[in-house]
């Protein structure tokens, strides 16, 4: 096409507008019927290709590098990229041959490096691209589309992936390969970002990814260690040097097996000083490092005492069976060892540095005893330099656990981690994680594995009688941690390894658990047997800690937990309510009180339709006030509140205004058809109705008390009209006390649903919420959670589901013919 010709600026207005079909009706229009269909053919192909001739096709799916003056925070990135087209995301990747295709530097060259100084606002030292990749609580990475876990084997950075809060992927140009980094969410780091949407259904028969990473099982603390005969080995790199005190500290932290490289045998001394079987690399991945001091080295455990070389606090050859480089080692200051790569060959060195000279290091784990000895080498230096050495005299462990220390039970192992210092709940479970792959605080799978545990003359597990070992621990409560916690969104106490809702029998102490932010459990030694108390996580609040890893998949037929507890598919707004007849009824006690509006609050918040118990009939009223048979043990479990400022009382909704005894804005009995306590009800300013259990029978009453008084409440909840009348009750209160009551107009609700305002469609209901007010999304889903258990936003299962949904005059939801009542 000539530029200027109107062939051109009919094709160019056909390329702007082919996707609005009213445009290209127009197009199509102007031209001969011959000339319209072939044009009608391009279109149907164009309508299957990219959304724009900048993106690249590969099969099924569109890819789309943003680049330009400006970066992009990964928020920003992944808006962007669902702007662009529908069904657009940050890059996710499926499968490893579209992975080998994004990485394919020569073929794809996508040239970020080359290109990086274009951008004005991005990070200067790394030149990346934002993918839809994180790293949720569990440490699992996972694409931000679909929350599916990462599958593929992504080539990560030296040093990578950093630990949290950097839990986002960059796919970061070296120049000559894409490899992968983690960097924060936060506004201001800023890069350009991939896009990817899928134009047309995959061809392939390619099988969706789980959802989960295969468990690593083997014996290094991550996958990310190099297994070399008994030991683990890490190079830790970076763009960041340590000294060789943070160096111990560092590989300390990543398991408390781990120390600075040491070397036992002149065998393991050969592979670490050979790069070519080793592959540490440091010479040529050396540019990475910005504040390194010295040169292409990382430490290593050896140092010098005196005169004396040792490898600290381990045992290893003497030091004149490593390759000390010419001129080393030098004299103090200089005492520190690190091995060096010239790169001039794979024969790696050894050169003594300063303690505080800035470079890498190699961290070392032992995971087996080994029954190697290595005979005495002839030292070639100076006889004043000299080792403490000797053979390991253990017996080696030959057990399926971790290490001896590790109990064994079925497919799994214990242990419990004392000391003389405590941990808090995150420390200890930063603890267990490092000890092994897959190692995490104790979490039981069934009851049998609980039984197991509190065995307690069998277990021997000690805590109460070693508690003086520890010097700051919580004086008072002899205790471990475990791994669970109260999800403070629904209340369920949950495991923190699997997420699964504990649905285990737990002995708790009197008391526990408490209200939150006590939301930790740890297991307290009584003397004579397990209890279990909740705690908070604060850095003071110190225990010792169980520990749990599988060794083995479970020989036993029990199936392992789903990933989520069995949805609550009851009436009542979650599990913990008591259901009966039309209503469901739940008692909040705790370790405080509440005035009466706060209660009030307290039920509100529960869910939309709740409130303060109000009673409808005198067969309710029967049963609210039998303890034989509502059970709400006000008298029994009182102790626990320590601010309630009557006795064994909760706030029901019955309250006097004036003479008037109403139930607030609810419909309900006359207040003489309710059993007064003696002296009931009491005048002004007790005005406000509580249940009161004496304590001495079955049979509780109602007393009359202050607005401000802190007791517990009873928080009701009806899920169904009831049809059911109660006749008038005569009085036994003056007559200047009398309730406004009507019975029931409206017709009850039979279905499925929570109320008729929902709509049913096969297993599940759907509502639309209007009204005068909008709700920002957090708001939005925060109602949704509070209408029913187990409600939320809407979501999709199927293509069913959304045709049922988008099913425009059938659905009639009607939102633009509405809008006008939503004022904000």
């Amino acid at each position: 096409l000539q530029p200027g010709t109107a062939a051109t600026r009919l094709t160019l207005s056909f390329a702007n507008a082919y996707r609005d079909p009213l445009a290209v009706k127009a197009v199509l229009s102007a031209l001969p019927s011959r000339r319209a269909v072939a044009l009608l053919c391009q279109i149907v192909h164009c309508q299957q290709s990219c959304p724009s001739s900048d993106w690249i096709e590969n099969g099924a799916f569109c890819y789309l590098l943003v680049n330009g003056i400006t970066g992009r925070s990964f928020d920003e990135a992944r808006t962007d990229c669902q702007g662009r087209a529908n069904g657009a995301d940050l890059l996710w990747i499926s499968t490893d041959s579209e992975l080998s295709w994004f990485e394919d530097y020569q073929a794809r060259a996508w040239n970020i490096k080359k290109n990086w100084a274009q951008c004005t606002d991005c990070d200067r030292r790394v030149e990346a691209a934002w993918i839809g990749a994180y790293r949720d609580d569990l440490g699992i990475f996972r694409w931000i589309r679909d929350s599916q876990a990462v599958e593929i084997n992504l080539n990560w950075y030296f040093g990578q992936p950093k630990d949290t809060p950097l839990d986002y992927i960059l796919a970061d140009d070296t120049g000559s390969s894409i490899r992968y980094r983690t960097d924060t969410r936060e506004a201001n780091r800023k890069f350009w970002h991939f896009c990817k949407v899928q134009h047309k259904e995959p061809t392939t028969t390619t099988p969706m990814p789980t959802t989960t990473l295969p468990p690593y099982l083997g014996p290094c603390p991550t996958r990310y260690w190099t297994e070399q005969g008994d030991s683990c080995y890490l190079l830790v790199k970076g763009e960041s040097g340590r000294s060789v005190d943070e160096a111990e500290a560092d590989c300390s932290a990543r398991s408390s097996k781990a120390g600075l490289l040491w070397i036992e045998t002149a065998d393991e001394a050969a592979w670490v000083m050979d790069n070519s079987k080793s592959a540490w690399n440091l010479k040529r991945d050396w540019s990475q490092c910005k504040d390194c001091q010295s040169d292409a080295t990382a430490w290593m455990s050896l140092r010098r005492t005196g005169d004396v070389w040792t490898w600290g606090a381990k045992t290893g050859i003497d030091q004149s069976a490593v390759r000390w480089f010419t001129g080393h080692p030098r004299a103090t200051p200089n005492d520190f060892a690190s091995l060096y790569d010239t790169g001039n060959s794979n024969d790696l060195s050894v050169r003594s540095e300063t303690a505080g000279s800035k470079m890498w290091h190699i961290c070392k784990f032992r995971f087996r005893e080994s029954t190697a000895t290595t005979p005495p080498s002839t030292s070639t230096q100076p006889s004043t330099s000299s080792v403490t050495t000797s053979a390991p005299t253990t017996t080696p462990y030959e057990g399926a656990c971790p290490s001896s220390e590790w109990i064994e039970n079925g497919a799994f192992c214990y242990i419990l981690v004392k000391g003389a210092t405590g941990r808090s709940f995150d420390e200890a479970r930063t603890d267990c994680q490092s000890r092994n792959a897959g190692s995490d605080l104790l979490w039981f799978s069934d009851q049998n594995e609980l039984n197991w545990f509190q065995d307690y003359s069998a277990r021997q597990w000690n805590i109460k009688q070693d508690w003086d070992q520890c010097t700051d621990c919580v004086r008072g409560v002899e205790a471990a941690w475990i791994g669970l916690y109260r999800d403070v969104a629904t209340g369920e106490f949950k495991w923190l390894k699997t997420g699964l809702a504990n649905e285990l029998t737990l002995d708790w102490w009197l008391s526990h658990p408490k209200d939150s932010p006590a939301d930790f459990v740890i297991a307290d030694d009584t003397g004579s047997q397990m209890r279990y108390r909740s705690e908070t996580r604060e850095a003071n609040r110190k225990f010792w800690h169980f520990c749990k890893v599988q060794h083995k998949e479970p020989t036993t037929t029990t199936p392992m937990p789903t990933t989520t507890l069995p949805p609550y598919l009851g009436p009542c707004p979650t599990r913990y309510w008591t259901e009966q007849g039309d209503s469901c009824y739940l008692l909040v006690k705790g370790e405080s009180g509440r005035s009466v509006d706060e209660a009030e609050a307290d039920c509100s918040a529960r869910s939309s339709k709740a409130g303060l118990l109000w009673i409808e009939t005198a067969d309710e009223a029967a049963w609210v006030m039998d303890n034989s048979k509502s059970a709400w043990n006000l008298k029994r479990d009182w102790s626990q509140c320590k601010d309630c400022q009557s006795d064994a009382t909760a706030w029901m909704s019955l309250r006097r205004t004036g003479d008037v005894w109403t139930w607030g804005a609810k419909t309900g009995i006359d207040q003489s058809a309710v059993r007064w306590f003696t002296g009931h009800p009491r005048a002004t300013p007790n005005d406000f109705a509580s249940l009161y259990d004496t304590g001495n029978s079955n049979d509780l009453s109602v007393r009359s008390e202050t607005a401000g008084s802190k007791m517990w409440h009873i928080c009701k909840f009806r899920f169904r009209e009831s049809t059911a009348t109660t006749p008038p009750s005569t009085s036994t209160q003056p007559a200047t006390s009398s309730v406004t009551t009507s019975a029931p107009t409206t017709t009850p609700y039979e279905g499925a649903c929570p109320s008729s305002e929902w709509i049913e469609n096969g297993a599940f209901c759907y509502i639309l919420v209007k009204g005068a007010t909008g709700r920002s999304f957090d708001e939005a889903r925060t109602d949704c959670q509070s209408r029913n258990a187990g409600s939320d936003l809407l979501w999709f299962s199927d293509q069913n589901e959304l045709n049922w949904f988008q099913d425009y005059s059938a659905r009639q939801w009607n939102i633009k013919q509405d809008w006008d009542q939503c004022t904000d």
